[in-house]
């Protein structure tokens, strides 16, 4: 199997859906769920 890089691995959301929901996606984060920081498809960063 090839891995096709760590942003496929986890939930992915657009940075503008994120800042919208901020507060929930904080406290997600902060139970231990990570994300990808997605802008226009472009993986940015991991929580």
């Amino acid at each position: 199997m090839i891995n096709a890089g760590w942003y496929k691995m986890t939930n992915q959301y657009d940075i503008r859906e994120m800042t919208k929901r901020l507060s929930e996606f904080l406290e997600r984060a902060a139970a231990g769920e990570e994300f990808t920081v997605l802008k226009d498809g472009t993986p940015l960063a991991r929580l």
